[in-house]
Parts: structure tokens; sequence; C-alpha cells
């Protein structure tokens, strides 16, 4: 979890929790910091942007943004529209072919100076993906191609698809940038198979909007898409806004391929298609991508794209037409439109399940569980905790344990211990896999006592509300290590129940 960039007086334009790479111009050519692997974080309440990508070839997945208004007042009269305030910025000469995939990127406050800024994901690169990622409640717009005008390639050509980009550019200060996709001077970006609704200004803004290409977007004009819960204005709350669709959805099955072999028709693993731009190979990173042709129920993964040759190679052997379409893993009889997909019926053992763990990759927050722990993931695809002893605690079938909001445990013979208002991280996370965390043994609650072991369960060494229940005393006092807590605040303690409450600054 990085937040908070540093002490930078208010209204100060600069600062970012996480830079990959310098484009400046003595560095940039010589830049390695590629081949980064992003994932399974939170970034908040950074200065100019969360994150700043300036080198090619980085993955960065399942990840939660959110920057809304920390500093004291915008307008400070920064010069040259150059406050931020955004989420995910990707930029430079040399930024091309990074995936940005699997990420909730939402609640970007206005910027500092009034103007330009706020935006959720700004694509100044070029080449890059943009897939399954939830953009929603941004001051500025959801997504933001932009030519910056920093030489190298020209920005533009990159693979926007389903996405769901939901409710931005809604801030009531003046002219920032906002709609659901803006476009300032990148052209030829492919936008295809997003959702892109109840935006500020429309879907689609800037300039040239004509020189793009579009294809089975889902916008205002075609109705509601059916959200689940569109509810949500906590930016710590990563479950809400629920912008997964319901079972009577429209989106359902009504997306494109999103291209077509070229190849004439046979059997192999080894073929051409018209533009293999909207895949990876992992780029030795990660695994390939899991693709699916139309009309076909099983799927490979891709182990090479040659971009040049427009060929891609799979792991096993397919057979195909000329013309055939060719998508990423579905369910059902086409893809759906925007970043979930709707897992139907018998076809849904046919989605793409990298880890095994019966939750596919569409909907799997920990894409990398441990063989042990595969048969107590959630409905996210986490391994849920060891928790067996507590009987106050949350519904963690339910519940992205990515970052729980206002974590409860307890014992209602003893007490509890509320983490009111954080997000605590319950995934365990060794050697690269999801295992599970053991709660059992590292916290212990027993009779007007608490221990936690800080070493197994660091995450919960913070500040916390404690209630102990059947406790006896004339006048209590908090001890920690044995030694009266200074800091500890009682805040009520009931004779006739037996209940003392008081908080701790920590363990």
């Amino acid at each position: 979890m990085l937040y908070n960039y540093t002490g930078l007086p208010d209204c100060s334009p600069q600062g970012l929790t996480l830079q990959i790479g310098d484009t400046s111009a003595q560095w940039y050519k010589k830049d390695l910091s590629s081949y980064n692997l992003l994932e399974n974080n939170t970034f908040f309440h950074g200065a100019h942007d969360l994150i700043e990508v300036r080198t090619p070839f980085n993955v960065i997945r399942n990840n939660y943004w959110h920057n809304e208004e920390w500093m004291s007042a915008p307008n400070c009269g920064i010069p040259n529209d150059v406050a931020g305030n955004r989420l995910i910025t990707d930029f430079g000469p040399i930024t091309y072919r990074n995936l940005y995939e699997y990420n909730r990127v939402g609640f970007s406050g206005i910027a500092s100076d009034y103007k330009q800024g706020g935006e959720g994901i700004e694509l100044a690169g070029h080449h890059s993906i943009v897939r399954f990622n939830f953009v929603f409640n941004n001051k500025g717009a959801g997504i933001y191609p932009y030519n910056k005008g920093l030489g190298g390639d020209p920005p533009g050509y990159n693979y926007i698809y389903s996405n769901t980009v939901y409710h931005n550019g809604y801030n009531g200060f003046g002219p920032v940038d906002f709609g659901g996709i803006q476009i300032s001077n990148s052209l030829q970006n492919i936008i295809k198979n997003n959702i892109v609704y109840n935006n500020f200004g429309g879907p689609f803004r800037g300039q040239p909007v004509s020189n793009q290409i579009y294809g089975y977007n889902w916008t205002d004009s075609n109705g509601d898409p059916l959200f689940m819960n569109t509810n949500g204005s906590d930016p710590f709350d990563r479950q809400l806004p629920d912008l997964r669709v319901k079972a009577t959805s429209p989106v359902i099955d009504a997306g494109g391929f999103l291209t077509a072999v070229t190849s004439p028709g046979g059997t192999g693993t080894t073929f051409t298609v018209n533009d293999p731009n909207y895949f990876m190979d992992g780029w030795g990173i990660i695994r390939g991508d899991t693709i699916q042709l139309e009309g076909q129920g099983g799927t490979a993964t891709i182990t090479s794209v040659n971009y040049d040759t427009n060929t891609l190679t799979v792991d096993k052997q397919l057979s195909w037409s000329f013309g055939q379409g060719i998508s990423l893993a579905y369910s059902g009889a086409a893809p759906d439109i925007g970043a979930f997909e709707y897992p139907q019926g018998p076809d849904k053992q046919s989605q793409a399940d990298d880890d095994s763990d019966g939750v596919p990759n569409t909907a799997d927050r920990c894409p990398k569980t441990a063989l042990a722990a595969r048969s107590y993931v959630n409905s996210f695809g986490c391994a849920k905790p060891v928790a067996d002893k507590f009987d106050i605690k949350p519904d963690f079938n339910a519940t992205d344990i990515n970052g729980m909001h206002s974590l409860e445990l307890g014992i209602l013979a003893f007490g509890k211990i509320l983490y009111a208002g954080k997000n605590i991280l319950l995934v365990k996370i060794t050697a690269g896999e999801d295992e599970r965390l053991n709660l059992d043994t590292g916290l212990n609650i027993t009779q007007g006592k608490i221990t936690l072991n800080q070493s197994s369960l660091p995450q919960l060494s913070q500040s916390a509300t404690i209630t102990l229940y059947n406790t006896s005393f004339n006048s209590p006092k908090i001890l920690r290590d044995g030694e009266e807590c200074k800091e500890c605040t009682i805040h009520s303690y009931d004779r006739a129940s037996k209940t003392l409450a008081f908080s701790v600054p920590g363990f």
C-alpha cells in the first residue's frame, strides 16, 4: 500500500507515489527500468500522479487506485496546467507495450489549479493494452489518450478494450478535461467492447474523436447496462461501486471479436491474424494471453507474438478458418462488453482460469493461488484467511480481502477489535503465490487480554478500538506489554454489562 508521497506544501504539483523510468533528455535512451510486474497493491493520495510509467514492457494489474481531494484547497495559481492529480500516467518517447488490466481506478480529485488533471488513466505513450479495468467517479476524464509533444514515436495506437468507464468528469469546478474517454491529439487508438456510461459531457470527447477506431462500445444511447450496484462514495471501500453486470444485462454476448484469422484454413499452433496488437505473450513477465476462436469452446495460451509478421504461436493445436474471429477467452456465444465477463452455465468451464481455483481470470483478484489454498478461495479468487475460532468476523467469501474495509474480529465470550475506516490486507503472498493468512495462530483474544504476533500479522499492528466483554474492574487501566499505556484511551466502562471499550495506537 503506497500513499501520501512526501511532506510537500499544500498545492504543490510535484510528487508521485511511484515512478517507473526516467525519460529526461539525458536518460531516456539509456533507461532499462522495464519488465516490471506491479500487482495486488493499493495506491492513494499522490500529489502529481499516483504512478508515472515511462518505459516499455511493464505489467500493471489487479491494483486499486484512488486520489480524491486530499490537499487543503484547489485553485492555488499553479501555472501552465501542471497540477495533475491523476491516478495512472503512461508517457514518454520510449513508453510503449505496457499492459494495464483488472485495475480499479476511481475517485481522482480535481487538480489544484482547477484546470488540466484529475484523469483516471492518461495514455501518452503508444501500443499499450488497457483492458478489464473499472474506471469510475474521477473528476476528470476516465481514460485520456493524450499527445504531450515529447518527441519519439507519436502517441496513439493504444488498444483500449473491455473496460467499464462510469460516471467520470462530474466536478463542478471548471474547464478540466472530462467525459468518459477524452482524446487530445492522439491518433488511431482502438476503442472496442467498452461500457462508457453516464459520463459528464458524453462517452467520447476531445479531438480528433474521428481519427480513432471504434467498435461494439456500449454508451448512454444504448440504454442501461444494468450494473450490480452503482452506489458508493467512500474511496476506501474497495467493493463499491460494483460495476459488474446483472444476469439480465444487455451487454452479455454483445461484444465483438477483437480481430480475425488471416491464415488459410488449417490446423496447428502458429497462424496469422489481422492485428496481433490486442494480445501479449507475457513478455517474459507473466503467462501469455488465453485466446478463444469464434464458435469454439476450447482455449489456448499464447506463447509468442510476432508483431512484425502478425503471427501468433499457441501452446496447443487449434483448427481455424480464414476470417474466423478471435478474442480472449469468453463465456457464452460471444465476448461481453465491459470489464466483466458474465459466467454462463456450462460454458463457465471454458473461461480461462490460470491458477485452477475455480474463479476465472476475468474475476480473479488473486490470479496465482497456491495449490494447497485453492479449495479455500472466495468469490474473488483469493484464499480466505484461517479464522475458525472467531465468531465475530466479516463474510470473507463475499468480500474482497485485498483491502478489507473496517475489519472487525472477535470472540463473543471475550471481546473484539475494530479497525474503523482502515483497509486491512488479508492476502498472504509467498514466493509470488496466494496462501491462507492464519489469523487463528497470530491473534489471540482471551479473558481481559489480546495478544498479537506482529511478525506473522504486521498488518494488524495499527490503531484500533478494542471492546472487552465479561470484565470486572473498579478502576480499569490499559496495559501494553506489561506497562500502563499512556497513549491508550478508555471510552467507556459499563459495570452492569461488564463491557470495557478503549482505543490503542498499535500493538
